[in-house]
């Protein structure tokens, strides 16, 4: 399941939601994630990943971002393990890059963030947002 945060602005109203988590979005295997992931739409680490390991285990799961001072929000994440859930490897993750610079972001701490509006500092509070 997926939870999140309501970020505010009490400098200029600016309210963002973040969810993290994982959360039923095709479930783990789903054939429709692996045909897109065959289809290059994770670009080729994300098949070389698949090919690598064919019993390797897959889904989507939401996670939290930060990019300094332009955006801050949640993006879909494929995440590919090996198929030991007691002890998981990770073979490849999605990088993410921000919808306004295009460089790589960086996972989102739960610390302070930055108002990407005013640049202000946000508050924080964890919000009953669940995603089955």
């Amino acid at each position: 399941m997926a939870a999140g945060y309501e970020l505010r602005c009490s400098h200029c109203g600016n309210v963002v939601e973040i969810v993290y988590g994982w959360y039923y979005n095709g479930g783990w295997g789903n054939p429709r994630i692996r045909a897109d992931i065959m289809d290059g739409k994770y670009g080729q680490e994300a098949i070389d990943a698949l090919t690598g390991h064919p019993e390797a285990l897959y889904h989507i799961e939401a996670n939290p971002y930060q990019c300094k001072g332009h955006f801050i929000g949640s993006r879909d994440d494929l995440c590919i393990y090996s198929n030991d859930l007691s002890n998981p490897e990770l073979y490849f993750k999605t990088k993410q890059k921000c919808p306004r610079c295009r460089k790589e972001m960086k996972p989102w701490k739960r610390a302070k963030p930055v108002c990407p509006k005013c640049k202000n500092e946000m508050d924080s509070e964890l919000i009953e947002t669940w995603i089955e």
